[in-house]
């Protein structure tokens, strides 16, 4: 279910069944890690000093940290399925958001115990992405987008929806504070920041059912994957394949 290479040759893979799959590009192995669950793993994060986190079904958080041969599985308080998860790192430490079923919403640093966010979304939540400064772009189903913040009391807004817009799949910030978020109907939201009163706007698009992923390359183009193979990239008020 999930997939994520760090620089220094370690590539991790979550799945079914507490899969938990250390892998290395140079050899092309992989290893079994016990990660002390049977539940799905849906996605992962890893900090800077390689403490690897991963989350799943019935509110799993899996933590793996280095120089350990098996992880260890704490549930939170939640059964809700947990979907998502995205971190960054600080010189005061980790601040990590978690996300999945219901508009369930967590954050911690890794140390103490996960705090649960109340949102008044009760959507699923699938995608997830940070601007690198303490804002946490998180989105859902029936277009639901989260701008939550990094303080000593974390919180998250609900974005105004937009008229039109289904449910959304993946999202990605750029250090500016500006996100893309596409998902179903090949829906395409643009938005210039994570505030609360931030407008955004659709992006038209056509030939294109549903839209799963969105990133950005080197050069700075928004790239976007859908059905069939489809591949766009983005400019400030269009997409071509």
């Amino acid at each position: 279910w999930g997939v994520l290479a760090r620089a220094n040759d370690a590539i991790w893979v979550v799945g079914d069944n507490g899969t938990l799959l250390k892998c290395s590009e140079s050899s092309k192995s992989c290893s079994s890690i016990g990660a002390g669950t049977s539940a799905a793993l849906y996605d992962l994060w890893i900090s800077s000093s390689n403490t690897v986190y991963a989350v799943g079904t019935g509110g799993t958080v899996t933590t793996c940290k280095t120089g350990q041969s098996a992880c260890t599985s704490t549930p939170l308080a939640t059964t809700r399925d947990l979907n998502i998860i995205q971190g960054r790192d600080s010189a005061s430490g980790s601040s990590i958001w978690i996300a999945g079923d219901g508009g369930t919403v967590f954050q911690g640093d890794g140390v103490a115990p996960w705090k649960p966010v109340g949102t008044t979304s009760q959507a699923n939540l699938y995608g997830i992405s940070g601007d690198g400064n303490g804002r946490t772009i998180i989105v859902g189903n029936s277009g639901t987008i989260l701008s939550c913040s990094d303080t000593t009391a974390p919180g998250c807004a609900v974005l105004p929806p937009l008229p039109g817009v289904d449910d959304l799949s993946s999202v990605w910030q750029r250090p500016s504070g500006e996100f893309w978020a596409v998902g179903a109907l090949g829906t395409v939201v643009k938005c210039p920041s994570p505030t609360a009163g931030s407008t955004c706007s659709l992006i038209p698009m056509t030939g294109v059912e549903y839209l799963w992923d969105v990133t950005q390359n080197q050069a700075g183009d928004i790239i976007i994957v859908g059905d069939s193979g489809t591949v766009f990239k983005c400019g400030d008020t269009s997409c071509t394949a």
